[in-house]
């Protein structure tokens, strides 16, 4: 096999320009559901890793809403947060090493292609058009295929641990459908030489260098012709027709009205703010844009926090064992007085009488008259 001249150290001229501009980054939102092993990981370890991420304005349901796209820094951001917290430098490789299946969607449709070579392509394709923040591809250089980690920006905290999560999963993926473990003959990977190496180097099982420019690996390219061991052509041709609807309507997305809905939802639920500001950033939108997007559709923000609440206060009322000042806090309220003043905003009456009619009861006036 001629010797390649492969260098991590120099990505190719299809991936200059990998690292965007100011500008690009503000306006850029990527998918956050991959940061679900990093949370999985660091709460493992005894870290509040929702608190953490909470203080950033990203919650679990967030993490795990495929509709959820948050601003490009913030994801990279919400990674270091767990690095430091963990004080760990080889963070994104042991995320790499337990992936979550559903931050890559439609697993079941690649997985039944018929070679190697296109069960990747296939990987790296939806990977690409889900929103992920990776933008990977496969290089063909001589007798060798290069598997490329392209669209990070490497300068931005956090982007290092996320590179290197994506070249380790990547890995994982290639040698799974291979049906066994072949060293990886090169491997570049962004971030500084980890205090122990050791395991990366066991992993991979070939040179791997620290602080290249992009990640990417290497290895023969008869290894990508291999069959999928778990190939399946007749299924990943019914798959692949679910897929594209999918992407479709992952591109359309919901209506902005209903993902600020379901943020405000899952934020109230978890006691977070419901702050425009946070609520827009969450979103990837500047507050200004997000109550114009509002405006065209003739809502308000302020409307959908009243829905919001009313709703979780026509649940939590029929509970007859919450106290109504457990009630106010879960609402977001800081007193029993709001509490009132919004029961009788959106039910014309006081909380304890919508609770006994909710229980199908009729309340003694006076207990309404000192609670209403």
């Amino acid at each position: 096999m001629p010797k390649s001249t492969f260098n991590g150290s120099k990505p190719c001229s299809s991936e200059r320009g990998a690292t965007t501009s100011a500008t690009a980054r503000r306006n850029r939102t990527v998918c956050v559901a991959p940061l679900a092993p990093f949370v999985r990981l660091a709460e493992s370890e005894g870290v509040a890793a929702d608190r953490l991420l909470a203080q950033l304005g990203i919650d679990r349901d967030m993490a795990a809403n495929p509709w959820a796209f948050v601003p490009l820094e913030l994801f990279l951001n919400a990674i270091d947060v767990l690095a430091v917290a963990l004080d760990d430098d080889a963070l994104g490789f042991r995320a790499g090493l337990n992936p979550d299946v559903s931050s890559y969607d439609a697993q079941a449709y690649f997985c039944g292609l018929p070679e190697v070579r296109s069960t990747i392509r296939g990987a790296f394709d939806v990977v690409r058009a889900a929103g992920h923040l990776v933008q990977p591809s496969l290089i063909e250089q001589g007798d060798d295929l290069i598997a490329s980690m392209g669209g990070i920006p490497h300068d931005l905290p956090g982007a290092a641990h996320y590179a290197t999560f994506t070249a380790t999963v990547s890995v994982l993926h290639f040698r799974h459908h291979l049906g066994r473990w072949v060293p990886i003959d090169e491997t570049h990977l962004v971030q500084q030489p980890p205090r122990d190496r050791s395991a990366f180097e066991r992993y991979f099982g070939g040179t791997v260098h620290f602080g290249a420019a992009q990640a990417r690996w290497r290895v023969p390219a008869v290894h990508f012709d291999r069959p999928n061991v778990f190939a399946n052509p007749a299924l990943a041709a019914i798959l692949k027709r679910q897929l594209d609807a999918r992407l479709r309507s992952r591109e359309d997305g919901p209506g902005v009205a209903t993902r600020v809905h379901q943020l405000l939802a899952s934020r109230l639920n978890h006691g977070t703010s419901m702050a425009l500001p946070q609520v827009a950033r969450a979103l990837g939108l500047a507050p200004r844009t997000l109550q114009q997007h509002l405006a065209d559709s003739g809502l308000q923000f302020r409307a959908i926090v009243e829905a919001v609440r009313r709703e979780r206060a026509e649940r939590l009322l029929a509970d007859a064992t919450l106290p109504l000042s457990a009630l106010a806090e879960a609402l977001g309220f800081d007193d029993t007085s709001s509490l009132n003043r919004a029961c009788r905003r959106w039910f014309g009456k006081a909380p304890s009488r919508v609770r006994f009619e909710l229980r199908g009861e009729r309340p003694r006036a006076g207990r309404t008259a000192r609670e209403g």
